[in-house]
C-alpha cells in the first residue's frame, strides 16, 4: 500500500510531471543569471516606475511606529538612496548612488 506522501502518488496529483522532472526544472529557472543592462546594471534598477513606488512604500513606513526606531531609520537609508539614484538630474549610476550614501554614513566604498 502506497502511503499519500509517496512519489507515485504525488506525482499523480501533480499531472504527469514526476516530483524530480518538476524540481529539476524549478532549480534550472532559478539558476539562470539575473539579467544585467549593457552597463551590467540589474535589470530590475532599470524599472524606475516600480522603483518610485517601491519608494514611496518605503517613505510612508518611516513614521510607522509599529516598526522599531533601527528598522525605520534602515528605511530611511533605503528612501534617501531610492531617491538620489531616481533623481534624472543627478544621472548617478546605481554604484555611484551606493557609494554616495555609504560615505555619508561615515563608512568607505568597500561597504557600498
Amino acid at each position: 500500500m502506497e502511503s499519500a506522501g509517496s512519489p507515485r502518488i504525488a506525482s499523480a496529483r501533480m499531472g504527469a510531471m514526476p516530483f524530480e522532472d518538476l524540481r529539476h526544472q524549478v532549480l534550472s529557472e532559478f539558476a539562470e543569471p539575473p539579467r544585467v543592462s549593457s552597463d551590467g546594471t540589474p535589470a530590475f534598477l532599470c524599472d524606475h516606475r516600480k522603483l518610485h513606488a517601491a519608494c514611496a512604500k518605503l517613505t510612508g513606513e518611516i513614521g510607522n511606529k509599529a516598526l522599531d526606531l533601527i528598522m525605520r531609520r534602515q528605511i530611511q537609508g533605503m528612501t534617501g538612496l531610492l531617491n538620489l539614484y531616481l533623481d534624472e538630474g543627478l544621472n548617478l549610476s546605481w554604484r555611484k548612488t551606493s557609494v554616495i550614501v555609504s560615505k555619508a554614513q561615515g563608512c568607505g566604498d568597500a561597504h557600498a
